[in-house]
């Protein structure tokens, strides 16, 4: 094997930690928080589990970076969290908080592993894919054991297999024509558009409580009104197919308005969870057969993708973007000399 000091870390691999290790800074100093205020036994487990991985990934990623003098990003630290601040989610927010990170992390893992050449970067991959897999597992028992999680809705499983006949199939609401109801894949990806909408409804009533920019706090209240509506589009979409999933947050922001984040770290986390939210639109577009559902999954699509863009504007304007690392500019470099 050749040993890693004698390979340098390709393009995408720096990339790549670049991207996780600001991801696990947010993430383990918002759990420093929610560990604070967690009295269940069981959530406090998953929570310092979360909290010890987390941990443990950071000072991995600095380990390889700093071997191959390479700056260590500036992420997300102990002046981003507020330790004395009260409770800001009651219930088991902080649980369901960890099972959608899984989601995003599990797949962000899996991508970075594409990504990754040398045997180091592909083995932290591995083991961050893997923990992050295991923590959705745990996650989802713990929530559904509690009663805190909803399942999709429940349907007659097929009987015999059919095949599709004729174009109708494909077409949406008209004024002459009504549409099928959503056929089962369809409903699989509508609604885990409804169940991420219905938890950033509760972090962004959070984060508008208890933002300290009055910009930062009217972005939050915009993305509280973006998740109502995607919610209330996704359900009545339901509801024409006559089911009517209601998917439960898994806890709620308490009244509190003292700080807790830093807008910085809450601008991060939205952005976070607005990519993830972006593509996994673009899948279930991909999937959509109903010509209606791409329309209007597109049109929710772009309202997500302006309002990522104005989150990106408001963190330029206060300092708080970090850039990612990116190659020589060859011209700057000769115009230094010329």
């Amino acid at each position: 094997m050749i040993e890693p000091r004698t390979v340098p870390l390709a393009s995408s691999e720096l990339g790549s930690l670049w991207m996780t290790y600001q991801e696990k800074t947010m993430t383990y100093q918002m759990l420093k928080h929610f560990l604070r205020h967690e009295a269940d036994e069981e959530s406090r487990a998953l929570l310092t589990r979360a909290y010890t991985d987390a941990g443990g990934f950071i000072e991995a990623i600095r380990g390889i970076l700093e071997r191959e003098g390479a700056v260590v990003p500036v992420g997300f630290g102990d002046t981003d969290v507020k330790p004395d601040a009260p409770a800001l989610f009651n219930g088991m927010f902080a649980v369901s908080f960890l099972r959608m990170l899984a989601k995003i992390t599990g797949g962000i893992g899996a991508l970075h592993l594409g990504m990754s050449y040398r045997e180091d970067v592909r083995r932290l991959n591995v083991e961050l894919t893997n923990k992050a897999q295991n923590m959705y597992e745990d996650a989802t028992e713990l929530l559904l054991k509690r009663g805190m999680l909803t399942r999709p809705p429940i349907v007659t499983p097929p009987q015999e297999t059919e095949f599709v006949e004729g174009l109708q199939y494909m077409k949406g609401h008209s004024v002459l024509h009504k549409a099928r109801p959503v056929n089962l894949v369809e409903t699989a990806h509508l609604y885990q558009q409804l169940e991420t909408n219905a938890f950033g409804l509760e972090l962004m009533t959070g984060f508008a409580q208890v933002a300290a920019e009055p910009d930062a706090r009217r972005y939050f209240e915009q993305g509280l009104e973006l998740a109502r509506d995607t919610v209330d589009m996704v359900r009545s979409l339901f509801m024409e197919s006559d089911m009517n999933p209601s998917p439960a947050p898994g806890g709620r922001a308490t009244d509190s308005t003292a700080p807790v984040f830093s807008d910085k770290l809450m601008m991060y986390c939205t952005n976070l969870l607005t990519t993830f939210g972006l593509g996994g639109n673009a899948l279930g577009t991909s999937f959509s057969l109903r010509s209606d559902l791409p329309l209007k999954l597109i049109a929710l699509a772009t309202k997500v993708y302006n309002f990522a863009q104005e989150g990106g504007k408001l963190m330029i304007k206060h300092g708080w973007m970090e850039e990612p690392p990116q190659a020589e500019n060859r011209e700057e470099l000769v115009l230094s000399h010329s």
